[in-house]
């Protein structure tokens, strides 16, 4: 395959890397490649699903969505944006509790609004299409007659959209709340509140919340006593996607997942086969993009669990090889290249401006990669929310691993591990804090005598003496960061 033909430049521009601007639904439910979070999701219980953005939260509802209602189940299955929700005059008020109210008042109406439209369905069905309006228009009914102190009806706003499950004749009412990070954290419980008292007390209505890890609030104490959604009891939020793919603890099912979705994102434009096994898709799309098997490995590295990070970083390695001209396929310096502006243009650009942010970042830099030649550190369990620690999580600067280890000093207590952007390392290349790659685990090919990696993989054995601790944290910490 002529990598510089046109079928292929579109077919790679033309990927999209948002799965909510993806006007062809059925084309996000082919290309979805499931790494076992399908059978995490429960059809009964609510559920919050964690992860950064860009990992596939978004995308993943839409597949759920359509593998149930294929799947013959009786329910509804409504997806509702929380960047959506709320006036623009309620988002400026300082009142969380008026906030909540003015965003649960669309949220309701939007509701309603799916509920009309999926009327269309039933509609062969005069006597029942009949009785689910009139549950709808009572639904909407009490929503307009809310009180003007943001009280709401919740027993009758229960009854009647059951009314209207009812008559449409589910057994399940689901609603997914997307963007759940566009809330304010200060109005989340709030707002989580008022969907608890409404839809919580019936069994029949589920509740799905897609959450930003560290940027989620669910409830509060106020008026001395817990408001919102608690983890365990009225919800579980033990799905965690950015679990799933995290490179350094499941290197060969992160290249597998990666692989096949890169080749369902092409397979369409470019006339492949979509039922091939995975294993086969990883091998095309190593065969037919990259001089060598480690070109991809490297992205998949750079990538660091992210699938949106993933595609960018690929579009961008194809970008560079067509400006090589002497190249046939995607090589190893145009990935150098793709990653390191991806990490300079794009990640650290969400942090700027943030000065002590800044300055803690560049200490982590200098202090583990430089001065302590890794890319990993340690954090006790106490810290890992720690605010500037949860920024650069969000921000896809730091990333925080699975695996919890004991300090060699302070047995019985844990800690977590939290390594750096592969990007970090990259921008230190070069420079004469560059750390010597002998420190780090692999050292080079013993064929070529060449250094494949462009990040090196840690020595986990030297990471438990690399702490980083609360003294650090605070020095960084002030009222503006």
């Amino acid at each position: 395959m002529d990598l510089r033909s046109q079928v292929v430049e579109r077919a790679i521009g033309t990927i999209e890397r948002r799965a909510e601007r993806e006007t062809d639904y059925r084309k996000l439910y082919d290309i979805y490649v499931d790494k076992g979070v399908l059978s995490e999701l429960s059809i009964t219980q609510n559920q919050v699903i964690y992860g950064r953005r860009g990992v596939g939260k978004t995308h993943l509802f839409y597949f759920y969505r359509d593998h149930l209602l294929s799947s013959s189940q009786s329910i509804i299955f409504q997806i509702h944006d929380c960047q959506r929700l709320g006036s623009a005059l309620a988002l400026v008020s300082s009142d969380s509790r008026q906030v909540a109210a003015s965003m649960f008042r669309e949220l309701l109406n939007d509701i309603a609004t799916k509920c009309f439209d999926s009327l269309d369905s039933i509609e062969s069905d005069a006597s029942r299409a009949k009785r689910a309006g009139e549950a709808i228009l009572a639904f909407q009914d009490v929503i307009d007659k809310r009180a003007h102190d943001g009280s709401f009806d919740f027993r009758n706003l229960g009854d009647t959209l059951d009314r209207f499950r009812i008559a449409f004749g589910a057994e399940r009412l689901i609603i997914a709340l997307d963007e759940w990070v566009a809330v304010q954290p200060s109005v989340q419980p709030f707002l989580a509140e008022l969907i608890k008292r409404t839809f919580l007390p019936r069994s029949e209505f589920v509740i799905k919340i897609a959450a930003v890890t560290y940027q989620s609030k669910m409830s509060t104490e106020y008026d001395g006593k817990i408001i919102g959604l608690e983890t365990g009891a009225d919800v579980f939020g033990d799905i965690h996607l950015d679990t799933y793919f995290v490179w350094d603890e499941d290197q060969l099912g992160v290249q597998q997942f990666f692989g096949q979705v890169i080749y369902n994102h092409l397979c369409d434009s470019i006339g492949w086969d979509l039922q091939l096994a995975p294993d086969e898709k990883l091998k095309r799309v190593i065969k037919t993009f990259f001089t060598q098997e480690d070109g991809f490995v490297q992205i998949c590295r750079a990538a660091e669990g992210n699938c949106r990070d993933l595609l960018n970083i690929f579009r961008m390695s194809y970008s560079e090889f067509r400006r090589d001209t002497s190249a046939n396929r995607i090589a190893i310096p145009h990935i150098r290249i793709a990653a390191e502006t991806w990490y300079r243009q794009e990640k650290l650009r969400n942090i700027s401006g943030e000065g002590k942010l800044e300055d803690f970042l560049n200490f982590l830099v200098q202090d583990v990669i430089r001065n302590r030649r890794s890319k990993t550190f340690m954090v006790s369990y106490r810290d890992i929310t720690h605010p500037l620690l949860a920024r650069l999580f969000t921000a896809r600067l730091l990333h925080p691993l699975r695996t919890t280890w004991s300090h060699p000093d302070r047995p019985g207590e844990p800690y977590h591990l939290v390594t750096m952007d592969y990007g970090c390392y990259l921008a230190l290349q070069g420079t004469r804090a560059e750390p010597a790659q002998q420190v780090f685990f692999f050292g080079p090919d013993e064929a070529t005598g060449q250094f494949n990696d462009l990040v090196p993989l840690d020595d986990r054995r030297s990471i438990r003496r690399i702490v980083l601790s609360r003294e650090d944290l605070e020095r960084f910490t002030c009222s503006d960061a």
